[in-house]
């Protein structure tokens, strides 16, 4: 689940000015649940570029995740996760006001007018704030000819 930034802050102070929330833990929730695909996919949507996407093995995304060589988080595609944000509806009255795609759009919309494209340095293997994809690149390269090494 992801939450628009909004949403949680409006929870926050829902939280802050309760006494019913003193000591609990809830969940700051979006209204829906989405695939990590279904995520690109409206990413994608949001800022208007469609891209072709690779799928690579779960033992593959495994062998990243272990190697600490990507700045992305893997989690197995198999594994589903769904949370409930019930207990900030019913202790607080929280429900989230915003959707992915409205969050999306308005997250990008953001972005354009505060930092966009033109201040962000991307060169040949690297997007912005010195995140380097050239590991990733290779690993894509490798399973397309015929399957990854795990050794890379």
């Amino acid at each position: 689940h992801v939450v628009y930034v909004d949403d949680l802050a409006k929870l926050l102070i829902i939280a802050a000015g309760s006494d019913h929330a003193s000591g609990q833990a809830y969940n700051a929730l979006g209204p829906h649940a989405i695939t990590f695909t279904g995520w690109i996919d409206l990413v994608m949507q949001a800022v208007g570029i469609y891209t072709e996407k690779v799928h690579l093995p779960e033992n593959i995304l495994s062998d990243i995740t272990k190697q600490g060589r990507s700045p992305i988080s893997f989690t197995s595609p198999s594994r589903s996760e769904v949370f409930s944000m019930e207990k900030a509806k019913n202790h607080l009255g929280f429900t989230p006001q915003y959707d992915l795609t409205v969050g999306l759009s308005k997250t990008y919309e953001w972005w354009q007018a505060e930092r966009g494209l033109e201040k962000i340095d991307i060169t040949s293997g690297r997007l912005g704030h010195n995140v380097d994809f050239e590991y990733e690149d290779e690993l894509i390269r490798q399973y397309e000819v015929g399957g990854a090494s795990p050794g890379l």
